[in-house]
């Protein structure tokens, strides 16, 4: 049994890029108080000198039943989209089997520049906040954005059954979302964000549910730094990417449609993105663990 205090920022990783040194020690930065936990593999159990770090293969009941079911609609490699899917099973078990009732998880490529607290204060009460996105045409697809979650131990259990019945009881379920991608020019990709999206379309009636990316406190958490928009929100970009003013040690972004300056509690840096982690770092410098184990 894990003893804590406040709901645990969870990361879920494997491998070892030098980013995720950065994200977890921003993390552990503004997070003096709250047990930043890395579910990571042997190739970054060096981190576990500064957070705490278990082995995410001792938490993956249910990955092979998923595995099984599991259809391939994506661009992605297979492995890739499975392990998306996987996070939710091992950070389930993971709560499971050390009595935490409810966690954040965080992706591995946001860096925070915030304590979480306010979050957990707003959320009491509710069984997820994920960062929902609008309906697509007709509403028959629905697709969220989970790299900043709050999740409750109960409702964790229901999203891992819900993956699997999802794809068992209809393999064809997301044909129709695929065709509508092709119709509009795009490449049909089908993921861990569409099924959630559909779990939260057939759940709202029953589960408190609510959207991570709203202003919350004044500050919100970014969706995508690649993106101008975050739902209603609309933000200034320079150069393919938001246009962030640091103003009090805090990434600030213009809203357009406001002109009004929204604070960021984190940035996401998503896919191309990742390479500029180092300069949008803000906590204590340090000497990456890569280069002590070259010495």
């Amino acid at each position: 049994m894990m003893e804590m205090m406040s709901a645990p920022l969870v990361f879920v990783h494997a491998t070892c890029e030098n980013n995720i040194e950065y994200v977890l020690r921003q993390a552990i930065h503004v997070n003096p108080e709250r047990k930043i936990i890395l579910l990571g593999d042997e190739c970054n159990k060096h981190f576990g000198l500064f957070v705490h770090w278990c082995n995410l293969l001792d938490y993956t009941e249910g990955c092979g039943d998923f595995n099984g079911v599991y259809i391939h609609r994506s661009p992605n490699h297979a492995c890739f989209e499975l392990f998306c899917y996987y996070r939710w099973f091992i950070l389930k078990n993971f709560m499971l089997r050390h009595g935490i009732s409810v966690a954040f998880y965080s992706d591995s490529d946001m860096l925070w520049y915030d304590d979480i607290a306010v979050y957990e204060k707003a959320f009491s009460g509710v069984d997820m906040a994920t960062g929902l996105a609008p309906a697509l045409e007709k509403n028959f697809h629905y697709t969220v954005s989970p790299n900043f979650t709050y999740i409750t131990l109960a409702c964790i259990k229901r999203l891992c059954n819900y993956f699997i019945l999802l794809y068992a009881r209809n393999p064809n379920y997301f044909d129709a979302v695929s065709e509508m991608q092709k119709a509009e020019g795009g490449i049909p990709s089908i993921s861990d964000m569409s099924a959630i999206g559909e779990f939260v379309k057939d759940n709202r009636e029953t589960l408190n549910i609510v959207n991570s990316f709203e202003e919350i406190a004044e500050g919100i958490v970014d969706a995508n730094f690649n993106s101008q928009r975050i739902n209603r929100y609309c933000f200034d970009m320079k150069d393919g990417i938001k246009d962030i003013v640091f103003q009090n040690g805090m990434p600030t972004c213009l809203e357009t449609e406001e002109n009004r300056r929204y604070i960021f509690r984190a940035l996401h840096f998503q896919g191309k993105a990742k390479r500029l982690i180092p300069s949008y770092y803000t906590a204590p410098a340090f000497e990456l663990r890569s280069n002590l184990k070259n010495r």
